[in-house]
Formats: C-alpha cells, structure tokens, sequence
C-alpha cells in the first residue's frame, strides 16, 4: 500500500482540529436561506463580478457588527469582543491543505471591494506567497464545501480561539412555500457551528436571522456600509 506523508501545512491543520475538537464545546445549527436574490442580482452584474461567496461573506460580517459575541475571541473566561470583523475565508490548497487567510475590516466593505480582497488572498495562495500576516488574527471564518450540488450541510471545526464558523454548501433547487402554496425555490444550505462555551443557541439563531435579512437585499451589498 502506497503511504502519503502529510505536507506541513496538512500537519499543522492536523493539529488545530484536533485541538478544537478536544477543547471547543462544539453546536451547530442549520438553515436554509433564500439564494433567489443573490442570483437575480448577480445575474444582472457585468464580469467580473463577485460571487455568491463574497456577497455571502459582506452579508456575514456586517450582522456580526450587530452580534459581536460571535465575532469573538475566547482566552480562558474572557470573551474577546474587538469590534472590527476579521474575516477568515478557508481555503483548500492543491496539496490537500486547508488555509483561511484574513480579510481585515471585512464589515467596512462592499461586495466588489471584498471579492478583490479575497482573489488577491487567494492567487497569493496558490503561488505559496501568502505572508504570516495574512494568516493572523481572524475573528470568525466563512468556510465554503464547493459547487457540488451532492452536500448540503457541514459540521465544520471551530478555528479556536475564534468562537464561531459558518459553512456554505452549493444552491440548490429546492420545494419552497409561497403564499401559503408548494413552488420551486433556490435554496442556500448553512451552516453555522459556535462553541458553546461562550455563546448560546438563541444568539446564534439570531445572527442567522439578521444574515438572511440582509441577503434578502443583496443590492445593498454592492454598495459601501452606511454608518
């Protein structure tokens, strides 16, 4: 049997979920979001054009400016709370690597501004040219499971000492309700796994709740945060 040797950066994820795994008192919760917004107004964009990811990734870390306790840090029985939202985007790396470089001050961008963020992160990446700036101090982390339309949800692994990540899986055509009636509808999986340690089920419900608020108007993602 032929045997594989885990590259340094499989190593040092080995040893960051296997960490989490042992120390984060790890929930997820899960949702299905309506995707038909997000690909009306893609559609209607010249390229290049952000993605459902980057659209996703603005929507996330504005509702994390009005739910800090999952834009956290936990260090012992402090909650870290610093405000700005540093966003982790994971990344999965020819090798079979795992990475998630930071967009920083992700809360204070527009969609087209932070899909230019984060195609810079990720050419950096394939190329090795990432610096270990780049790699630190993330405060929540947006994982995506790739277009395949065969998952639908993930339990992802908390990147401690951060206290929340969100996953995404591919839209999917799915039954839906529509005034009171069964349609055809474009669904979004997530999937948002907290440590329990330092938040509740009801926190993370509401976040989920305010993310769907704003993608319900992705046109306001495409423009700059008013204050």
């Amino acid at each position: 049997m032929p045997v594989h040797k885990l590259s340094p950066v499989q190593r040092q994820v080995a040893k960051a979920v296997a960490r989490s795994a042992a120390e984060a008192a790890a929930c997820t919760v899960f949702a299905d979001l309506d995707a038909a917004p997000l690909q009306a107004a893609l559609a209607a964009l010249e390229r290049p054009r952000p993605t459902v990811t980057h659209l996703i990734a603005v929507a996330a870390a504005r509702a994390l400016t009005a739910h800090p306790v999952l834009n956290a840090h936990l260090d012992g029985d402090a909650l870290d709370m610093p405000g700005a939202v540093h966003l982790g985007l994971a990344m999965a790396l020819p090798e079979g690597g795992l990475i998630a470089p930071v967009i920083r001050d992700a809360h204070a961008m527009d969609a087209v501004t932070l899909a230019r963020a984060a195609r810079d992160l990720a050419e950096r990446a394939a190329r090795g040219a990432l610096a270990p700036a780049d790699m630190r101090g993330a405060t929540f982390t947006l994982s995506s499971a790739g277009r395949s339309p065969t998952p639908r949800y993930a339990t992802p692994l908390i990147p401690l000492p951060q206290v929340a990540i969100m996953a995404i899986t591919a839209i999917r055509e799915a039954p839906v309700i529509r005034d009171g009636a069964v349609a055809s509808g474009l669904v979004l999986p997530v999937s948002l796994t907290f440590d329990h340690r330092a938040l509740n089920g009801a926190a993370a419900n509401e976040f989920l709740d305010a993310l769907a608020g704003r993608l319900a108007d992705p046109a306001d993602l495409l423009r700059p945060e008013t204050p």
